[in-house]
C-alpha cells in the first residue's frame, strides 16, 4: 500500500502538467521549405485548462535558427518582435482562455536547418510546465514525406484579391486560418467553421501575403496571396 501511495505522489506532478497547459498542435512542429520560398510560419496555441486563472510565462531553451534568417515572433496580437526574445509572458489567462505563439521566418534563400524550443510555465509554480519545438528545414528541393501537398483540395479565390478572400476545400472541417505579411507579422488569425472561410483584407496594403491552414493534424496547406 505504501508503494502504491508513493507511486501516486510521483505521478501527481505529471498529471498537473498534462491538465494545466494544452498545446495545439500537441506535437513538435517540423516544416520543410524550398530555398525559393520566402517565408515559413507556424502558430502554437496555448490553452489554460487548469480550472483556475493562471499566469503563463515562456522562455527559449535553445535557438539554432540560421543567423541569415530574419524572424518575427508574436505573443497574441499585441506583442510582436522582429527577433525571438529569450523570455516573456502571456499574462494571466482565465480558465479555458487561450493565447498563442506565432513565429514566422524569412529564409532569404539560405539553406539549412534550425530549431527553436519554447518552454511554457506557470509563473507561480515552475513544476507546471511543458515544452514544444519548431523546426524549419530549408532545402534546394523539397523531397520525402514532409513535402506539403494539397491533400484536401484547398482553393483560394480570387487570387490576386482586392478585398475579400474565399477559401474552400472538399474534406477538412473546422480549420484555422493565419495570414502573414511579407515582414512575417501575423495580421489575421481566425477559425473556420465547416469546409469554407471568407475574410476581408481591404484594410491591408497591396503586396504579397502568406496564408497557412492548420488543423488538428498540424500544418496542412500554405499559399501565397497577392493583393493589388
Amino acid at each position: 500500500m505504501k508503494n502504491i501511495f508513493t507511486g501516486l505522489l510521483f505521478c501527481l506532478p505529471l498529471l498537473l502538467i498534462g491538465q494545466s497547459i494544452e498545446f495545439n498542435p500537441t506535437d513538435d512542429i517540423y516544416q520543410e521549405h524550398p530555398n525559393d520560398e520566402f517565408l515559413g510560419a507556424a502558430v502554437i496555441d496555448i490553452k489554460n485548462i487548469s480550472g483556475a486563472p493562471i499566469t503563463l510565462n515562456y522562455e527559449v531553451l535553445s535557438n539554432t535558427f540560421l543567423m541569415d534568417w530574419t524572424n518575427t515572433l508574436c505573443i497574441g496580437l499585441d506583442q510582436c518582435y522582429n527577433f525571438i526574445p529569450e523570455s516573456g509572458t502571456f499574462g494571466t489567462l482565465a480558465n479555458e482562455a487561450e493565447s498563442y505563439i506565432s513565429c514566422s521566418t524569412s529564409f532569404w534563400e539560405y539553406e539549412g536547418e534550425g530549431t527553436v524550443v519554447f518552454r511554457v510555465f506557470d509563473a507561480n509554480d515552475n513544476t507546471i510546465a511543458d515544452t514544444i519545438s519548431l523546426t524549419f528545414n530549408v532545402l534546394e528541393a523539397v523531397t520525402g514525406t514532409n513535402n506539403l501537398v494539397n491533400d484536401y483540395n484547398f482553393k483560394l479565390s480570387p487570387n490576386p484579391i482586392s478585398s475579400d478572400l474565399n477559401v474552400v476545400n472538399t474534406q477538412l472541417e473546422d480549420f484555422e486560418i493565419s495570414i502573414y505579411n511579407l515582414g512575417g507579422q501575423l495580421i489575421l488569425k481566425e477559425s473556420a467553421i465547416g469546409k469554407s472561410w471568407n475574410g476581408n483584407l481591404s484594410n491591408q496594403p497591396d503586396g504579397i501575403y502568406l496564408l497557412t491552414i492548420i488543423s488538428d493534424k498540424g500544418l496542412v496547406f500554405r499559399e501565397k496571396v497577392v493583393k493589388d
